[in-house]
């Protein structure tokens, strides 16, 4: 059986620490670098190998990033003999550095271009220390250069990765945009690991780079070299960022993904643009369609507030549009400060059938209407003649309000929604606590998910249909050119239906 090995192999210029000569380790020359390799034996670990050749796992794990999670049976370990041989002494580095953030060996972290600006290592540790998500800038750092090398008569595909995002290593404090970003990628880095153990016929490579919310310094990113060399790029929610990076990769075959920028339609203008959210309108008018799927024979009843702010009217605004259009017939109930059962009650009509649409998606409309509803339930002839229709925000709510949404079986739209009591999500979340030493945040959507689920869209499409439906933890992805002339980039016309179901578990389906 074919047996590809790929080892992850970085450059770093640091001082010799220990003579691996001296254990007479055989020599491999590897892209004109001279390495010793030492091959794993069975039942041993990183932590028996660090004693047997008196190599830090630091050490090992920074020349071999592969074996972050722990090592294999023939597996090998490769040490460059610069380094490590009998009086090696330090690299000195050369003047002329590349400018560009790279990946580290170590999962999560990102080294900053050299510059004279990086944070001293007291900083980086005061700040871990304190708990917070700060990316870690060793003061000597230098720029890496992160090669796959496959010891097999074949060549690995493979598939490089550009992360453009504003981590902005160089602020004294790390913004919430900062921190999702860093969560972003940290999910990338996982799901890098998780194709790896899968797929040995293929190397990824990921280049991190630091935008530094500038325009500027994007021009100056996008003109390197490397740059021709991208198959994806993940661009800045910033639009004029995107009309940058997007002009720039029309010339080359790079896709440029946009995952923050929602109402962004840079792929209108540009081949080379995926925008993976889908757009406000097309989204409304799916939510629309599928809940008019979901509640055919139910009457809509739109719940208004004097008191609370609107902020869902465009989507009631097009869902009256659409229901009269199609003949269906549709109520509105007002929601004042002490509304009640007793008091929606006596505009309905006893044993028919009835889905409420708020106005507001806010927990304060929720907190006004959700012990009502439920009481109408309640006292109905069938509990699912009353039943409850919203929106996105609602996902990450938990708690009290998280369990009156099941009670009345509810269902929203949302481009993205993660059920975290699904095991397969709850293992991803669970080995990036173990890698990173913390959770990933509540947020919606969850930036660790949204990484990891694009990494492993981007490697199932690299060789296959773009187009083709992808179900990930938290993302549903399905694109196509909106142009018949198909002179544009590409759009997710994809869309969640989340439903809290009475038992206390989630189904999701895509539209």
């Amino acid at each position: 059986m074919k047996i590809s090995r790929l080892i992850s192999i970085c450059a770093v210029a640091l001082s010799a620490t220990v003579p691996l000569s001296a254990l007479d380790l055989p020599v491999r020359n590897v892209n004109g670098t001279d390495y010793y390799y030492y091959e794993v034996k069975p039942k041993e670990s990183i932590y028996s190998i660090t004693r047997k050749l008196g190599v830090s796992r630091e050490d090992i794990v920074r020349c071999n990033p592969a074996v972050v999670d722990g090592v294999r049976p023939k597996q090998l370990l490769l040490f460059p003999v610069a380094e490590f041989a009998l009086g090696a002494k330090p690299e000195v580095c050369p003047e002329e550095q590349p400018e560009s953030t790279v990946m580290d060996p170590l999962p999560g972290r990102i080294v900053a271009d050299n510059d004279n600006n990086s944070k001293e290592d007291e900083d980086v540790k005061e700040s871990e220390d304190a708990g917070t998500s700060a990316v870690a800038v060793p003061d000597n750092a230098v720029s890496q250069d992160s090669t796959e090398i496959a010891y097999d008569e074949d060549e690995p595909k493979v598939i490089n990765v550009g992360v453009m995002l504003p981590f902005m290593l160089d602020s004294s404090r790390m913004t919430k945009a900062a921190e999702n970003y860093t969560e972003f990628y940290r999910g990338l880095l996982l799901a890098v690991d998780t194709i790896a153990g899968e797929n040995r016929d293929y190397a990824i490579n990921v280049t991190a780079y630091d935008t530094e919310g500038s325009v500027q310094k994007v021009m100056s990113l996008i003109e390197r070299p490397e740059f021709e060399t991208l198959d994806f790029i993940i661009a800045p929610e910033d639009s004029v960022c995107i009309e940058r990076i997007a002009a720039r990769a029309d010339s080359t075959s790079a896709r440029v993904i946009n995952l923050f920028a929602v109402k962004n339609d840079a792929y209108l203008r540009h081949e080379s643009v995926v925008q993976a959210n889908i757009p406000q309108q097309m989204m409304y008018a799916k939510a629309i369609d599928g809940l008019k799927e979901l509640y055919a024979g139910y009457t809509p009843v739109i719940l208004t507030a004097p008191d609370i702010a609107a902020d869902k009217a465009p989507f009631v605004s097009q869902l009256k549009t659409e229901l009269e259009t199609a003949g269906i017939e549709y109520k509105e109930i007002s929601t004042p400060s002490g509304f009640t059962a007793e008091s929606v009650a006596d505009s309905l009509v006893a044993g028919h059938r009835y889905v409420f649409i708020p106005v507001s998606g806010s927990r304060e409309m929720l907190a006004r209407v959700l012990d009502p509803l439920i009481g109408l339930r309640e006292t109905a002839g069938n509990p699912d003649d009353v039943r409850l229709f919203g929106y996105p925000e609602w996902i990450i709510l938990r708690g009290v309000m998280e369990e009156k949404l099941h009670r009345l079986n509810t269902v929203i739209y949302s481009r993205f929604s993660a059920d975290m009591d699904n095991y397969p999500t709850r293992r991803v979340m669970l080995r990036y606590t173990d890698w990173y030493g913390r959770s990933m945040n509540n947020t919606a959507p969850v930036y660790g998910l949204l990484g990891y689920d694009v990494m492993q869209w981007m490697f199932c499409t690299a060789d296959s249909d773009i187009s083709a439906l992808f179900n990930g933890l938290q993302s549903a992805i399905s694109v196509s050119c909106p142009s018949a002339s198909g002179d544009c980039g590409m759009v997710n016309s994809s869309l969640d239906f989340m439903y809290f179901l009475p038992n206390g578990k989630f189904y999701h389906k895509s539209l």
